[in-house]
């Protein structure tokens, strides 16, 4: 069956009146937000939510259960783990290289050369390929820079990815609330 289309006023057809030409007599335009509303088909999506502040609703136990959830993920979904990888290709690409601009002679060139061979003797473009990665995957990552003196570079720095995991506070010190996952808060 199909429908006759209504004919268009004069008022209507000229390019001044097309707004004017949406409104309907009679009628009144009801606007609001979809996720405002609770039907019996929404009640049920939105049964979880909550009023809680991320830190209370993200306690360390939860956090644990997402990342291992998530590892799980990544390492048995082909699809996830090339979805990860190919956004920490993205944002790493071949690594960082520094881009000096000062006014100082050839330290600029001096500066992104040692850099570069640092950057290189650290192995930092893979570390950081795996920092996205970890981060997208399991919404945390931690470095701690070292110092290494066996390094034959300039800058004695090395970087060392730290699990998530391991960024606790210990089983003994749980019920002390100022200390939060390996953090003491002085008040």
């Amino acid at each position: 069956m199909t429908r006759a289309k209504p004919k268009a006023s004069a008022a209507s057809k000229s390019a001044g009146h097309r707004a004017k030409s949406l409104v309907i007599p009679g009628r009144r335009l009801r606007a609001g937000f979809d996720a405002a509303r609770t039907t019996t088909e929404s009640a049920r999506h939105w049964q979880y939510a909550d009023d809680l502040a991320p830190d209370a609703a993200a306690n360390p136990e939860v956090r644990r259960i997402l990342r291992r959830r998530a590892r799980y993920e990544q390492f048995n979904n082909p699809y996830c783990d090339g979805q990860l990888a190919t956004f920490a290709a993205d944002i790493v690409g071949n690594g960082p290289q520094l881009q000096m601009a000062t006014d100082i002679g050839n330290v600029n060139e001096y500066v992104e050369r040692e850099f570069t061979v640092w950057a290189e003797a650290v192995g930092l473009g893979e570390l950081l390929l795996i920092a996205v990665e970890t981060r997208a995957a399991v919404g945390e990552v931690f470095f701690l820079l070292t110092s290494d003196p066996t390094l034959e570079t300039t800058v004695k720095l090395r970087p060392r990815l730290i699990e998530p995991d391991q960024v606790a506070t210990p089983q003994p010190w749980l019920s002390d609330p100022s200390r939060v996952d390996g953090i003491v808060f002085d008040r």
